[in-house]
C-alpha cells in the first residue's frame, strides 16, 4: 500500500477539487487482470485464470494501456551522503543530467529544514514525460496524478515535461514526503510509518510539501485561500475548515488550506514548530483510527502550551489578518463580472472565434471524468453543440487541466487528444445550415506521435486559416514549436530547438505569439517567434509570471501575476497597463471587438466572464528594476559512462512487498496471500493459500507474471478444489462432489484496443474427484470415476468493454461483453468437454444521476459426466432463490436481469446512497428438456450504500411465479458487498 502525493502546477491543479476528490481516477475502469487476496473475496468471480463455476454477471473489464517497454538504467549519486539512485531511461540521458543538480539542491534544502539527512538510500525514478508517468508500473498512475512517494518503501517518482519551475516545485514537494517517510521512520521505531503516519491529519503531510516546496505560501495559494473565504459554497463543502478539521479531502482544503495552517503554525508558534510537531507524532503510541484526530490535536495543543480553543481563535485571526483584509485591498469582486451562463462551472479553458460568434469550451463531467470539448454558438442565444468526449478509441483523454488543446477560427476548430499510440490532432470544418444552425463537417487527424511528438498542447490557427502552431514535447523533454500547413497535413516543421518550455500560443498578423520561460528567472514572460524562421523576440521583461497572449507586439493582452495574483493587463508601444483588480484571478484574456473575455475563479470553480466597460481600469505599470536579458541556461550534471548500470529485476532492483495479508473465520476458513515484485513492477511472484474449513479443501497458487510491455503473461503451479455438478446419473437430483485439479498454467493477454482485448490460457493437471454428497450412491460413483487423470485445458477470452463509471453509481454508462471458451480434454479417455459463456451489460443514464442497468449471462457446458458445470450467485441474479439453494446449479444457464439504480440521498446529504428496483428472469437446469422447470423470477427493492470503492447491497427479492421456481411467499433477502466498479 501506498499514499499517492500529488502536486498539480498552476492551472493544472484545480482539477482534483473540481471533480469532487474523484481525481478522475474512476474514469480508468477496473483492468481486466487477475486477483488475489480480497478482491478475489469481493469480486464472486475472483481470479479470471480459471473459468470459475459461480456465475454472476460480470464485465470484461479495460485491458492495461501501459504497453510501452523502458530500458530502465540506473545511476548513484556521488559517495558523500545523502545518497540516492536516479532511475531513467535511454531517451532520457539529457534529463537526468538536467536533473541529478535539482535532486542535489532538494536535498540539502530540505536536510536543513527536517534537522535530518536521509540515511536510506532512495529510489529516484525519473519520467520525460506525463504520458511515460502514466505508462510505467513502478506505481499506478491515475490521470491527474503530477507525482508519487510510497509511504512505506524509499521510492518516489516524478516527470519532467520541459517545464522547470514546475519540475523543480514537484520534485521538491515529493522530496518533502521522501523525508517525511525516512524521519518518521527512524522515530517511530517499533511502528511501521503507515501507523505513525495516520496521526496526522492528511492537511498536515500535504500542506508541509506545499509549504516547504513554495517556501512559504506563494501567490496561487493565496488566490484559492481568498475565493474560500470571500465565496463559500456550504453545499459542496467548500467552506473554511476549523484548524483541526480532517475533511473534506479536495485539493483547496488539502493542499492550500493545508499549506496555510502550516504556516500559521510558523508564524504564529514559532519557526521549527512544524518538525516538532511531526517528530513527537512519530514517536506517539497508535491507539484506534479513529483516535486520529484527537491525538493530533493533543499534540499540536501541549506543544505550543495553547487549549485548542485558543487555537482556533488565533487561526481565525491570522486568516483575517492574512488573506482577508488583502482581499479588501482588491476593488473589484468576482460579481461585478457579467458570466456567460452557457458556459457552465465545469470548464477549464476556452477559446473564441475571431468574429467573436462562436466559443469554444472544454468540460467536465465530475462525478465520471468524461470530459469534452463543446462549441457554444453566441448568434443562437448560446446554443451548444458537443464536438467530442474523451473515454473513446479517438480521444483516451482530453486532459482536462493538464494542457490546453483547442484552437478556434471562423471556419475550423482545431484540438489535440490521446491514443494509444499517442497525441494526435484533430482539424474539423465548421459551417451553418440555412436557417443558421452550426454544422460540423471534415475532420482531418495528424499523427502527432509519427513526429516524435509525445504530448502537444496549445495549438493556434493562422489568421489565413492555412498553418496551426503548436506545442510539442520530444522524448528529450523538450517543449519546441512545430508549424504545419493544412494542404501538406503530413508535414511537421520544427521552429524552435531548445530546453525551453512555451505556453498559449496565438498566431497574430504579425506572427505567433507565446509565453515562455526563456528568462532569467524561469518565469514566464511574452515572445513573438516568427513562423517561417522560428526567431524569437522577447516582448516584455517582468519578474513575475506572464501569459496568454493575445494581439500584436505593439498591442498586447495578457495575464500577469505583477500585482500578486493573475490580473488582465495590456502593453501598447511599451506601456503596460493593468485593467483588473479581482478579488480572486482572471485568465486566459481574449478580446473581440469591444467584448473581453477572461476566465475567472469563484467558489473553488472556473466561470468564463465578460468585463464590462465600466469595470476596466488603467492602472499603469511601472517598469520592474532588476530585470535581466539572458536566459537561464540549464546547469547539467556529468554522468561517467561507466557508472551507468542496466537495470535487471530482482537482482539489481531489489524486491517490493506488494501484498502480504490474510483473514480468518470460524469452521477453520481462512487464506493469506503474498506477492512481491522487482522496483519497476515488471514482474512479480505472487503465492496464495485459501483453506476452507478442512487442510483437504485447500486452494493453493504460485505465479510468475509479467506487466512489460503490450504483452502480459504468467506461469505458475495451482492446486484448485471446488464443488461441480454430477452428471453420472441422469436424473433430476441435485448431487455434487469435489473436483481437484493441480498442476501448471500458463496465461497471456494482449490488448487489441484501449478497449478490447484477448486472453489465452493452457492448464496442465491431474484430476481427482471424491466426496460424492450422495452416500446411497457413492459406491456406484466412485466405480464410474476414471481416477486420477490428465488434463490438458485451453481457454480463450474475447472482452470489449465501453463502460463509463460515476463515482457513487460504479458502471453508468456504456456497454461491455465478454465470451469465454473453455475447451477440457482428457486423453486417457479421450473425452472433450466444451465451456462457452457470454456475459453483457448495457447501462443507460437517465435523468439526472438515475441509471437503468441491464445485465445478461448465457452458458452451456456440454460433453461428459464430468463437464464443468454452472451455479448462480442468486444474491446477483436469479434472485427468487435463497443463496446456496441446489436448484441452482446445472449445465445450462440463461438469465438476466434490469435494475433502476437512483439517488435517494441527495436531500440527506448522503450521496452514496442509491434506491434499486431490478426485476430478473432466468433459469439453469441440468439435461436438455429440462429448461422449463428452472425458470425463475422475481421483483426486488432495495438499497445501496456505494462507499467508493465498494458497495454494501441490501435488497428484498419478491419471487413473482412467472416460472416453476421458488413458490415461497415470503421475501428472499439478499445482502452483498462487493467491488463498485465491476
Amino acid at each position: 500500500m501506498f499514499y499517492a502525493f500529488t502536486k498539480a502546477p498552476r492551472v493544472l491543479s484545480v482539477v482534483l477539487m473540481a471533480c469532487a476528490a474523484f481525481g478522475l481516477s474512476v474514469a480508468h475502469a477496473p483492468k481486466a487482470h487477475a486477483q488475489m487476496g480480497i478482491g478475489a473475496l469481493l469480486n464472486p468471480e475472483g481470479s479470471r485464470l480459471f473459468p470459475q463455476n459461480i456465475i454472476v454477471p460480470r464485465h470484461p473489464g479495460k485491458p492495461d494501456l501501459r504497453w510501452r517497454n523502458f530500458d530502465w538504467k540506473f545511476v548513484d549519486s556521488a559517495s558523500t551522503e545523502p545518497k540516492y539512485r536516479l532511475y531513467y531511461y535511454t531517451e532520457e540521458d539529457w534529463t537526468a543530467r538536467f536533473a541529478m543538480p535539482r535532486i542535489d539542491s532538494e536535498v540539502n534544502y530540505l536536510s536543513s529544514v527536517f534537522n535530518y539527512t536521509p540515511d536510506i538510500r532512495f529510489n529516484y525514478v525519473l519520467f520525460s514525460s506525463q504520458r511515460d508517468f502514466q505508462q510505467a508500473n513502478v506505481f499506478d498512475i491515475s490521470e491527474g496524478v503530477q507525482g508519487i512517494t510510497s509511504t512505506n518503501e524509499a521510492t518516489m517518482a516524478v516527470p519532467y515535461w520541459g517545464e522547470a519551475e514546475t519540475f523543480r516545485h514537484i520534485s521538491t514537494h515529493e522530496m518533502v514526503h521522501q523525508l517525511q517517510y525516512q524521519k518518521v521512520t527512524g522515530l517511530a521505531k517499533d511502528e511501521s510509518p503507515e501507523v505513525a503516519f495516520s496521526i496526522m491529519p492528511l492537511w498536515f503531510i500535504e500542506g508541509m510539501a506545499e509549504y516547504y516546496s513554495q517556501h512559504g505560501v506563494e501567490d496561487e495559494a493565496r488566490v484559492y485561500l481568498r475565493d474560500i473565504m470571500l465565496y463559500p459554497d456550504p453545499e459542496r463543502n467548500y467552506t473554511v475548515p476549523q484548524f483541526f478539521d480532517d475533511f473534506p479531502l479536495d485539493f483547496v482544503h488539502v493542499y492550500k488550506m493545508g499549506q496555510a495552517r502550516i504556516n500559521f503554525l510558523e508564524t504564529r508558534y514559532g519557526k521549527g514548530i512544524v518538525q516538532t510537531l511531526l517528530r513527537v507524532a512519530a514517536q506517539t503510541p497508535m491507539g484506534s483510527p479513529r483516535e486520529a484526530s484527537p491525538q493530533f490535536r493533543d499534540i499540536v495543543a501541549s506543544e505550543v502550551k495553547r487549549k485548542p480553543e485558543q487555537i482556533q481563535k488565533d487561526w481565525e485571526d491570522y486568516l483575517k489578518r492574512a488573506y482577508h483584509d488583502e482581499a479588501d485591498g482588491l476593488a473589484q469582486s468576482m460579481d461585478d463580472y457579467d458570466a456567460v451562463k452557457e458556459a457552465g462551472d465545469t470548464l477549464d479553458t476556452y477559446v473564441v472565434s475571431p468574429d467573436g460568434n462562436l466559443i469554444a469550451i472544454r468540460e467536465i463531467d465530475p462525478m465520471t471524468g468524461v470530459t469534452d470539448i463543446s462549441l457554444l454558438d453566441m448568434k443562437n442565444q448560446g446554443q451548444k453543440t458537443e464536438v467530442i468526449h474523451d473515454h473513446i478509441p479517438s480521444a483516451l483523454t482530453l486532459y482536462f487541466f493538464q494542457r490546453p488543446v483547442m484552437a478556434l477560427s471562423n471556419n475550423f476548430l482545431v484540438f489535440i487528444a490521446e491514443t494509444t499510440q499517442g497525441p494526435e490532432l484533430e482539424v474539423r470544418t465548421i459551417g451553418r445550415k440555412a436557417a443558421g444552425a452550426l454544422t460540423l463537417g471534415e475532420t482531418r487527424r495528424v499523427k502527432l506521435h509519427q513526429h516524435g511528438v509525445v504530448q502537444g498542447s496549445a495549438p493556434a490557427i493562422s489568421p489565413d486559416e492555412k498553418r496551426i502552431a503548436l506545442v510539442g514535447l520530444n522524448a528529450t523533454g523538450w517543449q519546441n514549436l512545430y508549424v504545419l500547413n493544412r494542404s501538406e497535413m503530413g508535414k511537421l516543421r520544427q521552429l524552435t530547438d531548445e530546453s525551453y518550455s512555451w505556453h498559449n500560443l496565438s498566431w497574430g498578423p504579425a506572427g505567433i505569439l507565446a509565453a515562455s520561460d526563456r528568462t532569467e528567472n524561469m518565469r514566464y514572460n511574452l515572445f513573438h517567434v516568427d513562423p517561417d524562421t522560428g526567431a524569437t523576440e522577447r516582448l516584455t521583461h517582468s519578474l513575475q509570471d506572464q501569459d496568454a497572449p493575445q494581439g500584436t507586439s505593439d498591442d498586447l493582452l495578457f495575464q500577469s501575476w505583477q500585482s500578486g495574483s493573475a490580473q488582465l493587463h495590456t502593453m501598447v508601444h511599451g506601456r503596460e497597463i493593468r485593467l483588473t483588480e479581482a478579488k480572486t484571478e482572471l485568465l486566459q484574456p481574449a478580446r473581440r471587438g469591444d467584448t473581453l473575455y477572461a476566465l475567472g475563479f469563484k467558489s473553488g470553480r472556473y466561470h468564463l466572464y465578460r468585463i464590462p466597460k465600466d469595470k476596466i481600469l488603467n492602472k499603469e505599470v511601472l517598469p520592474e528594476p532588476g530585470v535581466g536579458l539572458k536566459p537561464w541556461r540549464p546547469i547539467l550534471a556529468v554522468i561517467p559512462h561507466d557508472e551507468v548500470r542496466a537495470y535487471r529485476p530482482f537482482k539489481t532492483s531489489g524486491i517490493r512487498l506488494d501484498q502480504l495479508g490474510g483473514f480468518f473465520g470460524s469452521g477453520g476458513f481462512g487464506e493469506i496471500a503474498a506477492q512481491v515484485s522487482d522496483l519497476m513492477r515488471n514482474y512479480s511472484v505472487a503465492g496464495q493459500l485459501a483453506v476452507l474449513g478442512n487442510f483437504k479443501y485447500t486452494n493453493a497458487s504460485f505465479a510468475l507474471s509479467s506487466f512489460s510491455g503490450r504483452t502480459k503473461w504468467v506461469v505458475g503451479l495451482y492446486h484448485l478444489v471446488e464443488a461441480r455438478l454430477d452428471n453420472i446419473f441422469q436424473d433430476r437430483t441435485v448431487r455434487t462432489y469435489l473436483n481437484r485439479e493441480f498442476g501448471v498454467l500458463g496465461a497471456t493477454q494482449y490488448p487489441l484496443t484501449a478497449f478490447s482485448f484477448f486472453d489465452a490460457e493452457l492448464r496442465l493437471a491431474g484430476v481427482n474427484r471424491s466426496d460424492f454428497s450422495d452416500s446411497k450412491l457413492v459406491s456406484t460413483w466412485e466405480a464410474k470415476k476414471p481416477g486420477i487423470e490428465l488434463l490438458i485445458d485451453p481457454v480463450l477470452r474475447l472482452g470489449h468493454d465501453r463502460v463509463v463509471y460515476e463515482r457513487y453509481t460504479g458502471p453508468y454508462k456504456g456497454y461491455g461483453v465478454l465470451l469465454e471458451a473453455d475447451t477440457s480434454f482428457y486423453p486417457s479417455r479421450r473425452e472433450w468437454n466444451e465451456r462457452g459463456r457470454l456475459d453483457a451489460a448495457y447501462y443507460l443514464k437517465l435523468i439526472g444521476r438515475t441509471v437503468l442497468a441491464f445485465q445478461g449471462v448465457g452458458g452451456a457446458s456440454l460433453g461428459g459426466p464430468f463437464r464443468d458445470p454452472f451455479m448462480v450467485l442468486s444474491d446477483d441474479i436469479m434472485r427468487a432463490y435463497s443463496f446456496g439453494d441446489d436448484r441452482l446449479r446445472g449445465n445450462y444457464v440463461l438469465a438476466g436481469k434490469s435494475e433502476l439504480r437512483f439517488p435517494i440521498g441527495t436531500f440527506l446529504k448522503i450521496p452514496e446512497l442509491r434506491g434499486v428496483l431490478a426485476f430478473d428472469y432466468g433459469t439453469i437446469f441440468k439435461n436438455w428438456g429440462d429448461a422449463p422447470g428452472g425458470v425463475a423470477s422475481s421483483y426486488s427493492a432495495g438499497l445501496a450504500f456505494n462507499i467508493p470503492p465498494l458497495a454494501i447491497n441490501f435488497l428484498f427479492s419478491f419471487p413473482n411465479h412467472l416460472g416453476p421456481g421458488p413458490t415461497q411467499t415470503t421475501p428472499v433477502t439478499h445482502f452483498t458487498l462487493r467491488y463498485l466498479y465491476l
